[in-house]
């Protein structure tokens, strides 16, 4: 009986510690929670959960709007900035990138809220102190009871890429965060937003004449800076920046975009032309980053006449070029479920097809490729 008593007592702790990390997550999905705020509520660290969410496709970093408006405020935060500060989740993601020699380039103070930095400090000590977790209980999305044991060889791999953070880090410049000893609630700000989340919002002193312009790639972080009069932009706003100032080419800003929405970052802005250089960089051939690309055109966050507009430069493009008729119906196909996908309706096809007759009126196998779509139209209606 005692036996039995301590089981349901184990199964229970599983079921409970399951539904408050769902729950959490549950907020974090809609906006409602940060991410290093998520993390903390689990019980983890920004850099023990961050590797997870962007190597899971069905996970994703909330980054940004993905708007004109959010682009062109952006732009005007970065142009004649000097000094940046990076959160979290954009170290993170310059670490990822490899973009740290390209912002030494265009800035001359790049610097690290030392709240930031102490977490990583901690986090990479406790896992040099640490043995390899030998294994924990769960409980997976179909219901059933797991055991994840995490072998010595990836234990070594996640110490030694907190490391390489670290190291990182250590290379930018560390800033106090004074200003949050003059918010309203400092020690409500740290709870709510974790030390790391609040250092980042309030980072910067008397030192700086003006402000660093805050870099942050977890956009409901990013809200609170911009609800308390402080400017944020994230890291593709820092991409575009470094191609009007000559630091990279548009080619490595294609690269870097893919990059950015294979690691689920939520919503990066594509263009036709990111996708195309995709295409072109691999003779063609539908990758998993031109497929991901072409995702997030589907619905319903991506607006059917966004869809159906950059869905048909991307192929009208390629019609125009050089490529065999069997390689344009692939593509064709690619693109048309890609646009399609996530929508009630085939209207997104209909605007795509007059997208299509306008972009190639003088091609002489347009009226081919139309017949193309209204074929697809009709098999999906079947």
């Amino acid at each position: 009986v005692e036996m039995d008593s301590n089981f349901t007592q184990f199964f229970q702790s599983i079921e409970l510690r399951h539904q408050h990390v769902r729950n959490a997550a549950e907020l974090y999905e809609s906006n409602r929670l940060p991410f290093a705020s998520f993390c903390s509520l689990i019980g983890s660290s920004s850099l023990a959960v961050w590797p997870d969410y962007t190597a899971q496709p069905d996970r994703r970093i909330h980054f940004g709007f993905g708007t004109y408006e959010e682009a062109n405020e952006a732009s005007g935060l970065l142009r004649d900035a000097d000094a940046i500060v990076l959160d979290m989740v954009a170290l993170l993601t310059v670490h990822r990138l490899r973009l740290a020699e390209h912002l030494r380039t265009r800035f001359s103070r790049i610097t690290i809220p030392q709240l930031v930095f102490d977490e990583i400090q901690n986090y990479v000590y406790q896992m040099k102190i640490g043995p390899a977790p030998s294994g924990y209980a769960g409980k997976g999305e179909e219901g059933r009871y797991t055991l994840t044991e995490t072998p010595e060889d990836v234990w070594k791999k996640r110490q030694a890429y907190a490391r390489s953070v670290l190291e990182l880090a250590d290379t930018f410049e560390r800033i106090p965060s004074y200003a949050l000893l003059d918010a309203d609630d400092p020690e409500g700000a740290i709870e709510a937003l974790t030390p790391a989340g609040a250092g980042a919002i309030f980072a910067g002193g008397e030192q700086f004449e003006v402000r660093p312009v805050l870099i942050s790639d977890d956009l409901p972080q990013s809200n609170v800076a911009r609800s308390l009069g402080f400017g944020a932009v994230n890291s593709q706003a820092l991409l575009i920046e470094m191609i009007r100032s000559d630091v990279i080419t548009a080619a490595e800003y294609s690269s870097k975009i893919e990059k950015l929405v294979l690691m689920n970052y939520w919503f990066v802005r594509i263009s036709a032309k990111d996708i195309l250089w995709s295409l072109e960089a691999n003779g063609y051939q539908t990758t998993p980053g031109a497929r991901a690309m072409l995702r997030t055109l589907g619905g319903p966050d991506c607006v059917e006449d966004t869809a159906a507009s950059v869905g048909a430069e991307v192929f009208a493009t390629l019609a125009k070029g050089s490529l065999i008729q069997q390689q344009l119906v692939l593509l064709l196909d690619l693109v048309l479920a890609a646009i399609r996908h996530g929508r009630h309706t085939d209207l997104v096809l209909v605007k795509f097809k007059d997208e299509i007759a306008t972009r190639l009126t003088l091609v002489p196998e347009c009226a081919r490729i139309l017949q193309e779509v209204d074929l697809y139209m009709q098999i999906r209606s079947l």
